[in-house]
């Protein structure tokens, strides 16, 4: 596990949270007692982010354009020419709207500064055309502070642990992951003038942690994780790895389940018992007819 210090603060800076956030978010930890950790959002969603781009929250479920997103729809030569487009016209780190038959990249989700819905796609999707991509952005440049107007990524928390009473695991839901989210968009608008606290879609943090994830679906979206066949695997179960622990003031690295566990050690705090490492506990199973979904079970 690796702890605060320069090369530790650059990779924050690199993979997780924008640098013009970061002392706002040691600050807020420090005054709300408490620990969060973030998975990595990726060098074109922090840019993003450091222009002042909407966050998205749980509502939209599409992906970032980038290069990762950007190769799973296109091959070879092809998709690298795709990703000269996007960077040459500014729009790598937003969030695109992928052809659900092609995989292919159709356009990009507009927060409510856009404006009018006129021409955008089921009223907040802008549409793009690859092969003439400046003459379709140009409506939308030409609006004052374009790159503030479609939305990119939030942080997404891993983890929240309040060092309240007990060192223990914020519940869903609960008034107290609330009030940690708050605190942290409260201070991230002190430091970041782009992002007023009232303006919903300016905050960075958007929802709980991935840790809450389960018990959220389980009791908030019950008919949704029917019709799915399950709660999504990818977030039901920790990581991706490594993720970054802000904890009263002081950056830490976990780089696995293991080095996280002993984070949680360290603190005096128990990690959720579906997220133990150890063999024999409960854990998710997955559902052999929807894959990527799985169930909450007790493993044999």
């Amino acid at each position: 596990m690796l702890e605060s210090d320069s090369d530790i603060r650059q990779q924050v800076k690199r993979e997780f949270i924008w640098e013009g956030h970061m002392e706002a978010i040691e600050e807020a930890s420090i005054a709300g007692n408490f620990a969060v950790s973030f998975r990595a959002a990726g060098g074109p969603t922090l840019k993003a982010l450091s222009k002042g781009a909407a966050a998205k929250g749980h509502d939209i479920l599409e992906k970032t354009i980038k290069p990762g997103s950007i190769r799973k729809a296109y091959s070879g030569d092809e998709a690298s020419d795709v990703i000269d487009k996007v960077r040459r016209a500014s729009i790598e780190g937003y969030v695109g709207h992928w052809d659900r038959e092609s995989g292919r990249l159709q356009g990009m989700y507009m927060s409510s500064r856009y404006g009018s819905s006129d021409g955008l796609i089921n009223g907040n999707i802008y549409p793009i055309d690859l092969d003439n991509l400046e003459t379709s952005l140009s409506p939308l440049k030409r609006k004052k502070s374009w790159a503030k107007l479609p939305f990119t990524g939030d942080y997404d928390m891993h983890d929240m642990i309040s060092f309240t009473t007990q060192p223990h695991s914020v519940p869903s839901d609960s008034p107290e992951e609330k009030k940690i989210i708050d605190i942290i968009n409260q201070f991230i608008a002190k430091y970041d003038s782009k992002r007023l606290f009232d303006d919903i879609e300016r905050n960075v943090i958007r929802h709980g942690p991935q840790v809450n994830y389960p018990a959220f679906a389980m009791d908030k979206e019950r008919k949704e994780v029917k019709e799915r066949g399950g709660i999504v695997k990818a977030v039901a179960e920790p990581g991706e790895f490594p993720v970054a622990i802000i904890s009263k003031g002081k950056w830490t690295i976990a780089n696995d389940i293991y080095e996280l566990e002993k984070f949680y050690n360290r603190v005096g705090a128990k990690m959720k018992v579906s997220w133990r490492p150890d063999a024999g506990n409960p854990g998710f199973v997955s559902n052999p007819e929807k894959p990527g979904m799985v169930s909450f079970i007790r493993k044999k």
